[in-house]
């Protein structure tokens, strides 16, 4: 009898197994798993929501991940600026490897949720048990759990479509994260491309490169400081940005590590931020970068005047004439083991855009050495030179002005030096350096000019340019004439005065090399 009831029972037990398999499992799996994958999509599009829009945390690739600090003798400059790099260069990777250990957290939850849920199965032996009190038999919980592995197929094809879903999407995101950044890169590196080539062309054309006024080092790349002050939690020195050009750090803009936007190109940031020299750390005038920037070398011997010159000129180019201003922007009487020499910056302004002057008055004894002229860099790339020369020192002339009456010398300093050796050595140094004077203009001053014309020697003297070159030649000075317009496209004779009103004749060879720059005054 017992048999036969357990018969019945394991046949009633397997009709009900078929049913729940073929009637409910096997379709309601299917739209589990549906279902599923479509919860694994959106479950990846969530957690990409949430991240991208800064409500979820993710890590950053800071600004002091990647700096290197004040040290601008190494290669990489733009390791060495305090900034946020840009989105594609790292942080991309950072969140979309976020993303992926976001969702697969919440994939591996469900899991183990899941599981835990499903009650122990027992051997077959052990499904029916007698009670401790002698009582009647009873099935346990294992029976019902197998009972309900048809409907338990349900929630495990969902699961199931949900892993294939994140994962189908996780892939999807990769591969299309990887992608916009190759495009990114791509666009970036034209852009970056592009603009380097237009700021090479602004730098070439426009003749904007800056020059140290205290070094006289040519900055092509100048430091440019953020106009945010950094307080001391910050590293030392973080407000100096010492390649701030198109790059990692930012293609049109960067922004600084303290959160100031800052232009990523040196023609705009020379235009709102304040710029030091890299070498020497020494401050550059207002607009280096973006503004035109000539440079006037002077030379000639100890004692021919040429401070005295310039002096006389930069008084009269400050006065504001034919339309344009000119400022006196910096001057300094000398730099310490540099041999002293003198740099004077003006500021000319017509249009929008300022030219910047820089003239350089170095020491007479230091240009006659050509160990030493070799420091004076602002030689190599001027835009023209101006050579001074004290017609008192030609051998002639000397002789007269020794035995001229009292009131015709006024006690002044006399050069000593040789007026072709004074020439020779800064010229024949700068050819050798590889400098082609050939395509530049000299002014050549002859200073001291009202007193010879007091002498002898000096009554042909006229002020124009072949007075004073034939009166050169007349005293013995064709060489130096010759070679003068032999080494230089275009040579213009000039005659000063020690004693003169008009300094508006002083400053006429300035004007006249800012003249063929460009720059009319």
């Amino acid at each position: 009898m017992q048999g036969a009831l357990f018969a019945l029972a394991f046949i009633a037990f397997c009709v009900l197994y078929l049913f729940l398999t073929f009637l409910i499992a096997i379709p309601y799996t299917g739209w589990a798993f549906v279902f599923g994958l479509a919860a694994g999509l959106l479950l990846v599009t969530f957690h990409a929501w949430l991240v991208l829009a800064s409500h979820a945390s993710s890590p950053l690739q800071r600004p002091a991940d990647g700096y290197l600090g004040p040290r601008p003798g190494q290669s990489r400059r733009d390791l060495h600026d305090f900034a946020w790099p840009q989105y594609f260069v790292h942080q991309v990777w950072l969140d979309l490897f976020a993303i992926m250990n976001r969702a697969n957290g919440d994939t591996l939850w469900l899991w183990r949720a899941a599981w835990r849920r499903i009650p122990p199965l027992r051997l077959p032996h052990q499904l029916v048990y007698r009670s401790r009190d002698g009582g009647a038999d009873h099935v346990d919980r294992p029976l019902v759990a197998l009972l309900g592995l048809p409907v338990l197929a349900i929630p495990g094809g969902f699961l199931v479509g949900l892993t294939l879903g994140g994962l189908f999407a996780l892939v999807l995101l990769l591969a299309g994260g990887a992608f916009v950044t190759a495009f990114a890169w791509a666009l970036g590196w034209l852009a970056i491309a592009v603009q380097r080539a237009a700021e090479r062309w602004w730098r070439w054309a426009k003749r904007s490169t800056p020059c140290c006024a205290h070094c006289f080092f040519p900055a092509e790349l100048p430091v440019y400081q953020c106009p945010n002050e950094h307080d001391a939690t910050l590293p030392r020195q973080s407000d100096r940005h010492r390649d701030l050009r198109p790059g990692r750090l930012g293609v049109v803009y960067r922004r600084c590590g303290c959160d100031t936007r800052l232009p990523a190109s040196r023609i705009r940031a020379g235009r709102t931020l304040r710029a030091r020299c890299p070498k020497c750390d020494a401050p550059l005038p207002d607009g280096a970068g973006w503004a035109t920037e000539l440079r006037i070398g002077v030379f000639g011997a100890a004692g021919a005047g040429k401070t005295r010159l310039v002096e006389a000129a930069v008084r009269d180019l400050t006065m504001s004439k034919g339309g344009a201003t000119v400022d006196h922007v910096t001057g300094n009487g000398g730099t310490p083991g540099v041999g002293s020499a003198r740099a004077t910056t003006l500021r000319i302004k017509r249009w929008r855009r300022p030219t910047l002057v820089h003239i350089f008055d170095a020491p007479g004894a230091a240009l006659a050495d050509p160990a030493r002229n070799s420091r004076y860099h602002y030689f190599d790339v001027a835009a023209g030179l101006l050579f001074v020369l004290d017609a008192c020192s030609i051998t002639q002339v000397r002789a007269q002005h020794a035995t001229a009456p009292g009131h015709l010398t006024t006690g002044d300093r006399i050069a000593s030096h040789d007026p072709e050796d004074s020439y020779q050595a800064l010229v024949t140094a700068l050819q050798r350096r590889g400098v082609e004077t050939g395509g530049q203009r000299l002014a050549f001053v002859l200073t001291k000019g009202d007193l010879v014309a007091m002498l002898p020697a000096g009554q042909d003297l006229e002020p124009n340019s072949r007075s004073i070159r034939d009166w050169l030649r007349a005293q013995g000075l064709d060489n130096l004439v010759l070679s003068a317009e032999r080494d230089f496209r275009t040579v213009r004779y000039f005659l000063g005065r020690a004693a003169t009103t008009d300094e508006s004749e002083v400053a006429a060879p300035l004007r006249w090399l800012l003249a063929r720059e460009g720059v009319a005054l």
